[in-house]
């Protein structure tokens, strides 16, 4: 599974980026071929409870690396890739990765405290 992360610093006005991400860029990114699921997170604060630099995070999941060459070789992929610089322009970082899966969590048994 190909994970892209996409870190988005804080913007000037987080009104106006929550609006057009929502609205405008997710819109354009679901139409895009390849695409499992997308996931988005406002960051509440730093690990150690101070500011973050960053102001979302966004993780977009594909299959296989086919379904992601897929995405990057679609219209409607490069027109997602590209509109990232008309809300973001120099304010997001993103990164490419394969997903390895390190642990599951279980189920508790029952009579057992988790």
């Amino acid at each position: 599974m190909v994970r892209v992360t996409v870190l988005y610093n804080q913007p000037e006005d987080k009104a106006k980026f929550d609006r057009y991400f929502k609205e405008t860029h997710v819109q354009k990114a679901i139409k895009a071929p390849g695409i499992e699921r997308i996931e988005s997170s406002t960051i509440k604060s730093a690990g150690d409870g101070s500011a973050s630099p960053y102001y979302r995070i966004t993780e977009v999941y594909f299959p296989t690396d086919s379904d992601f060459q897929a995405f990057l070789n679609s219209s409607e992929g490069k027109e997602a890739l590209g509109d990232l610089d008309n809300f973001a322009k120099g304010r997001y970082t993103m990164l490419i990765g394969e997903v390895d899966s390190v642990t599951e969590k279980t189920p508790a048994r029952a009579g057992t405290r988790s």
